[in-house]
């Protein structure tokens, strides 16, 4: 038997870690393999790893009834995270495609006509500059977004999780779970509430006993709540 993944009934992958993470209990309990969850696609999925013949019965049970405890995940910013930057990039693109017109609807040509009796400019040149301009804004925050999501990963294991921050210069920080003081949910007032339609994204803040605030945070998070439950789950399984 080799590896596999397993997915939901429907095909799909499962949306909420914790069912994912309960389901592998079971069925590792029952089959005597090991399921551990693991990221699939935009949700999770049971990767299935059979027995070496060399395991003894008495440790198989014992290391598969944990086994859904110590899956590996891997993690970015969600781009559900980057609402505002994709509603400013919608902006620049509109201002882009409609300046003539938007330009005319604040009144700037009338502007423009006072203005032109002492100065004469071109029109269309005043439209093809604030056009460029709005394009550039565009590609700026188009480039903060995928610097945004891509820049940052997290990895959440057996024994602790680590934060590696940086496209090229990258800064790496790890904890273990045993000297982990606290983990905590962190989500705005809009957050929250694209949480009501599932699309909710938070951070997750997480402290050790040496320092005063946080030391790693894992940014964007979608459904931060599973997360958190698992995270907490280790802490206390590793208490």
């Amino acid at each position: 038997m080799t590896e596999q993944v397993i997915l939901n009934m429907d095909g799909l992958p499962f949306g909420d870690i914790i069912v994912a993470d309960e389901i592998a209990a079971i069925l590792s309990r029952e089959t005597g393999a090991t399921y551990m969850v693991t990221r699939h696609l935009d949700g999770y999925g049971l990767l299935c790893r059979p027995l070496t013949s060399s395991s003894s019965s008495g440790q198989s049970s014992a290391n598969n009834l944990l086994s859904h405890h110590v899956e590996e995940m891997y993690f970015r910013p969600a781009w559900r995270s980057q609402l505002m930057s994709m509603l400013r990039i919608f902006l620049s693109i509109f201002l882009y495609i409609f300046t003539d017109s938007l330009l005319k609807l604040m009144g700037v040509d009338g502007l423009y006509n006072m203005l032109s009796k002492w100065q004469p400019v071109d029109w269309q040149v005043l439209v093809n500059t604030m056009s460029w301009v709005a394009l550039g804004f565009a590609v700026y925050f188009g480039l903060l977004m995928l610097y945004a999501i891509y820049s940052q990963k997290y990895f959440v294991g057996p024994k602790g999780v680590e934060a590696c921050i940086g496209l090229v210069s990258k800064d790496q920080t790890r904890i273990e779970f045993k000297h982990m003081r606290g983990v905590n949910l962190k989500q705005s007032v809009i957050e929250r509430f694209l949480g009501l339609i599932r699309l909710g994204y938070g951070t997750i803040e997480i402290a050790t006993s040496g320092s005063d605030g946080a030391e790693v945070r894992f940014q964007g998070i979608a459904n931060p709540k599973n997360l958190l439950a698992v995270l907490r789950d280790r802490l206390k399984t590793s208490a």
